[in-house]
């Protein structure tokens, strides 16, 4: 994988060859979860990745069918379509999602 680092952003990080080594999932989850935290009472406040919350929702409730062909793809981004989530957000609530469309992971 190419990854292509502007000249002018390059002083924010001071070994290069670090940067693989740096757990980028958990640096995002960790901002994400404390914004959540931070905003408790103003979900709209939330900053950070907040796209991932979609398909983290996407990957514990079952109430959008993956992408036909895609379901073994990487990242597993990739198998769920927005689109179908957003349509099915317009006339549902959050809170009102039956629990048995939760996904028990083991």
């Amino acid at each position: 994988m190419l990854v292509i680092v502007s000249y002018g952003r390059l002083y924010l990080v001071e070994e290069l060859d670090e940067m693989g080594k740096i757990s980028w999932a958990h640096a995002v989850h960790y901002h994400l979860m404390a914004s959540i935290k931070k905003h408790l009472n103003k979900p709209t406040s939330v900053s950070s990745c907040v796209l991932l919350l979609g398909y983290w929702f996407c990957e514990h409730v079952n109430v959008i069918e993956q992408l036909p062909g895609y379901e073994k793809r990487f990242p597993r981004a990739a198998k769920w379509s927005f689109l179908k989530l957003n349509d099915y957000m317009d006339n549902k609530s959050i809170a009102n999602v039956e629990s048995s469309k939760c996904i028990e992971h083991v």
